[in-house]
């Protein structure tokens, strides 16, 4: 079994470094790894985060770094369950100006929600 996370040093860094399954993390190459705290690695990292209003209907759009594609985006809203969950929905989801503006939407329904959501947009290709 190999060591696949490293959290602390490696060779002269210190960081975090997690390869992919049956690699070793002492020795991964940046193509073996999944994630490190490195600067330059391009997978997963958060490069902006916030909190913004959205209602149903209204979606709020944020500008973004331009990292030459649509990133990823998560939305997660701020919100609590009724105690009659019957009939409750709620969908949120991201759509693209362009690669440096991005609408947060959501619908909800039988919700307690105060209309505030948080987002994390990541350097992962959200386009393929």
């Amino acid at each position: 079994m190999v060591d696949r996370v490293i959290l602390g040093r490696r060779g002269a860094q210190f960081g975090l470094w997690i390869s992919k399954p049956g690699v070793d993390a002492t020795l991964a190459t940046d193509a073996e790894l999944l994630f490190t705290t490195e600067s330059g690695f391009d997978s997963m990292q958060v490069v902006q985060t916030g909190r913004v209003q959205v209602t149903n209907g209204a979606p709020a759009t944020v500008i973004v770094p331009d990292l030459g594609y649509k990133p990823a985006v998560v939305i997660i809203p701020e919100l609590t369950f009724l105690t009659n969950p019957s009939n409750t929905a709620i969908r949120f989801w991201s759509t693209y100006n362009s690669t440096t503006s991005i609408n947060l939407n959501i619908y909800h329904n039988n919700l307690n929600y105060n209309g505030w959501c948080l987002y994390a947009v990541l350097r992962v290709r959200a386009d393929g």
